[in-house]
């Protein structure tokens, strides 16, 4: 016959093993959703990195635009008082004189633009703004390749399910969390880089600005002088 002792330690050998069991159980669940957390937040910072580096490109394009649209307001000062003085003196000139004038006008203030496009290009600034532009795609992969190799690090605190590996895990979560609140390096140095290159841009393009400027008002001025002296 089958003592009761021996009953109750096998009951509590049964216990104990299903205790671990499910202690076990419970320790992988946990560490499945740290590990999962984790993987949605880096890929939402890697989106948010993403993101950030195609918004910087898209205002330095803007800023760009923006500062060659003002520099031609800038150099044409001159022809559009003429425009309207052209206007204004339609039927004091014989009309072959007048249409001379206007395109005539309308070539210098081509020419001028031509000129400006052309210094403001050659410049070190617009050379090193198409390189930014271009390294954007290399930027991104290698935002990608970082948040990648970020998440297989927590796999060194092996094994995850212990008390101690998942420990690890959380120390190493916290870190990483903690040092990309803002940006990862290649991010921060992407923008560096891009601050430079636009500071760089609207200094060197005001050095463009004033010999087409100059030139077309020596234009208007001598097509001005011609219309006063034509004769149909």
């Amino acid at each position: 016959m089958i003592s009761p002792k021996f009953l109750i330690c096998i009951a509590i050998i049964v216990l104990a093993a299903e205790c671990n069991a499910a202690r076990e159980q419970w320790n992988k669940a946990k560490a499945k959703t740290l590990l999962q957390k984790f993987k949605d937040w880096m890929n939402n910072k890697l989106q948010q990195f993403k993101q950030k580096v195609l918004n910087g490109v898209q205002k330095m394009k803007n800023f760009k635009d923006s500062l060659m649209k003002k520099s031609l307001t800038y150099i044409h000062e001159p022809v559009v008082s003429v425009e309207k003085d052209l206007a204004t003196w339609k039927p004091m000139f014989p009309e072959k004189c007048m249409t001379t004038a206007q395109t005539q006008l309308k070539e210098v203030k081509t020419a001028s633009a031509k000129e400006f496009f052309k210094c403001a290009n050659l410049t070190n600034a617009f050379v090193d703004a198409a390189k930014i532009f271009s390294d954007s795609v290399g930027v991104v992969s290698k935002i990608t390749q970082v948040c990648t190799d970020i998440v297989k690090a927590v796999f060194t605190c092996q094994p995850i399910v212990s008390p101690h590996g998942f420990m690890c895990a959380v120390r190493y979560v916290i870190k990483v969390i903690q040092e990309l609140k803002e940006d990862v390096p290649v991010v921060k140095q992407y923008f560096v880089d891009m601050i430079r290159v636009g500071k760089d841009m609207k200094a060197q393009v005001q050095t463009c600005l004033h010999p087409p400027k100059a030139k077309l008002q020596t234009d208007v001025n001598n097509l001005i002088t011609s219309l006063h002296t034509c004769v149909a």
